[in-house]
């Protein structure tokens, strides 16, 4: 019995040495390929396609199963997946014949580490899950993952749930259903890993955000899956960015059944609003449905998912409410999308905004209706806040209607230069800059129109204007009221009618072409200032016509074209200017003639603009108690000092008072008829060159001091000719100017009996003056000769010859 006992005894102890070693050695050394084997066929006939590096036995915890990597299919080809170490909780009914059933798998701080495959020319990766724990119980009937835990790019997951299978389930149905489920896991793979790069985005300083996750499915159709999921977020933002939402909650129930997903919840929090949603996805057509209400700070938040500078561009002082309802295709969000307003799907709603201010300008609030369904879109009752005014529109576009795509409807009651920074073309940001409105102005504008697409030269559009206390191009108005027509860059104006202090303007047409900066006028009448009317159109006309001054204001007709480009606009093209205007006034007009100024009583005439050209024609006017005549042209009046050509008749014209403007009333008498022709440049004398017919009546020519020794020398050597000598009554010359020299070969002096002809020279600069003067009817031969200046002549007799042409005449 004591030997029967001695051999127990150490039979248990080298039993249980064996073991020890046993453990020991497979702890170290790890299993043979035969278990591994056994591990790896039990797991591939549930569907699980796995290669383990080692199988050891765990201290406490029995199998681990290290370096663990699963396959795609049973040829173990592609790897789509790597966990460091599962402990598995096996079933020993009959290990010893390595028929081996897993009952629980467990993982303790794993890491599983998930390859991705190149696509293209795409290079792949990896997605890295850390802090791996859980427990996962498999029976013939379901898989449950009782708990499952880990940390995913900074996110806490949580897991649970169950997968039931069908006991006699076959590998090679769950293999051949694998194939045809892998590309596409791939690619739901592929688009977690969009979601960890741009997750790497963010900092979390409100500790790491939660995902719980509770699942049922069927391993026979994994499509059909259900789940429960809750997202809880605080404090997080982009690195680099001050914007900070305040927390995240969002809850999504997964029907497999249907192929939905319905978020019921999804609400985020930052400093100034609450953005609150709820909607439903769509698989199958991967279409969000939502109903969405949010005073979120809009900007910030949108600058937050889609990064783009642009977003800046508008900045609210009170983030905008906005609530609306509708349907996007997730597919389309990160596609090329077409030119202009595009939403990959479509949505309806409305907006209120308080202050904001885009583009420079500020804005009192806005609110509307709208809805946007892919390049398509209507707004309804929108109105615009403007410290100026008020602005209300409602639009619709549908493109492919032709000149229909685009409907609209508007009324402007604000200062329409607050739209110009908004617009792409060039010329009607300049067209509306011309324009200048203070706090005392009225604007009324209402239009409809349509258009073949959103470009401002496709529009067409007509309406009705009403302005009150504005500038055009610095020229203030009273008033303006006109119809108007609008198609393209063209714009008509129809029943024109403006106001000033000084008068009206009013026209049957004006057209304009904001890109070529012309218009044309008809039947235009103006009673205002001569040069503000036409400068509130064209500055440079302002300038052409500053030689034309009316003490009254002149009535004007206009009929014809005027070129509003400036001179740098103009570049080297020439002037489409071709304009007729005729004027007439009761009162004066003060014209420059020879460097001196004439006032002219009771004007009228034509001017007519061509080009750089400028023609005075039948010009009529009176001067010092006659008529003034003038035909006037200069081939280039934008020089400062142009050439001309001009034609002066006179009638009738006081010598005494035209003497005060030219500086020789103390020899005017009389009164003066006759014309004159003139040509040469500018203000410069020396360049004129001229003739003309002159004659002067109806006083006596002895008064003049110029003539006072002339008369003595007449009555004591002609009087035996020309008994009872009389004063001359009358007198004439043809004359030529040659730059600053007036010349006359034929100069009569008509004194009744003795008439007396010869030539002269007069120097106005100098005003010197050469004369020779002899005796018509006499027989002697005496001349009468004069030098000296028109101030001081010295007259002298000279005898013995006949009268001769003055030397250089």
């Amino acid at each position: 019995m004591r030997t029967v006992r001695r051999i127990f005894v150490i039979t248990c102890l080298l039993a249980i040495t064996g073991l020890i070693w046993a453990g020991i050695y497979t702890r170290k050394q790890g299993f043979t390929h035969s278990w591994r084997y056994a591990v790896e066929d039990e797991l591939a006939a549930q569907g699980y396609f796995i290669d383990i590096g080692k199988l050891t036995l765990g201290a406490f915890r029995g199998l681990v199963a290290e370096d663990v990597q699963f396959f795609r299919d049973k040829a173990k080809t592609i790897q789509f997946a790597e966990i460091d170490d599962i402990y598995l909780d096996v079933g020993l009914g009959r290990v010893f014949q390595k028929e081996i059933t897993i009952n629980t798998l467990d993982f303790q701080n794993g890491r599983l580490t998930i390859p991705i495959p190149a696509e293209g020319l795409k290079p792949g990766g990896i997605i890295q899950i850390g802090n791996l724990s859980g427990r996962v119980a498999l029976t013939e009937s379901f898989i449950e993952v009782v708990r499952a835990e880990a940390n995913f790019a900074g996110i806490e997951v949580s897991v649970k749930g169950k997968l039931i299978r069908s006991p006699n389930q076959r590998s090679n149905q769950i293999e051949t259903r694998g194939k045809e489920a892998f590309e596409a896991t791939m690619s739901r793979i592929r688009s977690v890993k969009m979601l960890v790069d741009s997750l790497a985005e963010f900092d979390f300083p409100g500790g790491a955000p939660t995902l719980k996750v509770d699942f049922r499915g069927d391993l026979r159709d994994l499509s059909r899956t259900s789940a429960q999921m809750v997202l809880e977020a605080n404090h997080f933002r982009k690195k680099r960015s001050d914007y900070e939402i305040l927390s995240l909650n969002a809850r999504a129930e997964i029907d497999g059944s249907t192929r939905q997903v319905k978020i019921p919840r999804f609400e985020l929090k930052d400093r100034r609003g609450l953005f609150d949603a709820d909607g439903t996805w769509n698989r199958k057509s991967n279409e969000l449905e939502f109903d969405l209400d949010t005073n979120l700070d809009l900007v910030n938040l949108i600058e937050f998912f889609l990064p783009n500078r642009k977003w800046r561009e508008v900045v609210f002082y009170q983030p905008p409410r906005i609530s609306a309802e509708g349907a996007i295709r997730l597919d389309l969000l990160g596609g090329e999308r077409p030119d202009g307003i595009y939403f990959p799907g479509q949505i309806i709603g409305n907006f209120k905004t308080e202050g904001f201010v885009s583009a420079g300008k500020v804005f009192k609030g806005s609110s509307g209706d709208f809805s946007v369904k892919e390049d398509r879109f209507y707004v309804r009752n929108v109105r615009v806040d403007h410290k100026t005014g008020v602005a209300f529109l409602n639009s619709k576009f549908e493109p492919g209607q032709g000149i229909n795509s685009l409907q609209f409807q508007t009324a402007v009651k604000m200062d329409p230069r607050v739209f110009a920074p908004f617009l792409k073309d060039e010329g009607t940001r300049k067209f509306l800059r011309n324009w200048s409105f203070s706090d005392d102005s009225g604007v009324d504008l209402a239009a409809s129109g349509q258009s073949s697409s959103l470009e401002l030269e496709d529009l067409q559009a007509k309406g009705g204007i009403y302005l009150r206390d504005f500038k055009l191009n610095q020229v203030a108005f009273q008033k303006l009221e006109a119809d108007f027509e609008i198609d393209g860059v063209e714009r008509w104006y129809r029943n024109v009618s403006l106001s000033r202090e000084d008068g009206e303007i009013d026209a049957s047409l004006v057209y304009t072409n904001t890109d070529q900066r012309i218009w044309k006028i008809k039947g235009g009448v103006s009673t205002v200032d001569f040069r503000e009317g036409f400068g509130a159109f064209s500055p440079m006309l302002r300038e052409q016509l500053a030689p034309y001054r009316f003490s009254q204001t002149p009535t004007v007709e206009v009929q014809g074209v005027i070129d509003a480009r400036t001179a740098g606009q103009r570049t080297n093209s020439e002037s489409l200017n071709d304009l007729e205007i005729k004027f007439s006034s009761k009162g004066n007009i003060t014209y420059q003639l020879l460097g001196k100024e004439l006032p002219l009583d009771s004007p009228e005439g034509t001017l007519h603009l061509k080009g750089r050209g400028a023609a005075l024609r039948s010009f009529k006017a009176g001067l010092c108690g006659g008529t003034f005549g003038l035909d006037f042209e200069t081939p280039d009046y934008r020089i400062t000092h142009p050439t001309f050509k001009a034609k002066v008749e006179l009638e009738e014209v006081g010598l005494r008072s035209l003497g005060k403007i030219y500086d020789f009333e103390n020899s005017a008498v009389g009164h003066v008829e006759g014309f004159i022709k003139l040509a040469g440049k500018g203000s410069h004398p020396e360049t004129f060159q001229g003739e003309g017919q002159i004659s002067v009546s109806d006083r006596d020519i002895f008064e003049i001091p110029f003539f006072y020794d002339l008369e003595g020398l007449l009555m004591n050597n002609e009087r035996s000719h020309a008994p009872g000598i009389q004063s001359i009554a009358r007198s004439s010359a043809e004359f030529r100017l040659e730059g600053h020299e007036l010349h006359s070969d034929d100069i009569t002096l008509i004194p009744g009996t003795a008439n007396l002809k010869g030539s002269v020279v007069i120097n106005l600069p100098l005003k010197t003056v050469e004369s020779e003067l002899s005796p018509a009817n006499s027989t002697s031969r005496r001349v009468y000769r004069c030098t000296g200046t028109l101030k001081a002549p010295q007259w002298q007799v000279i005898t013995g010859r006949r009268f001769t042409t003055i030397s250089g005449l």
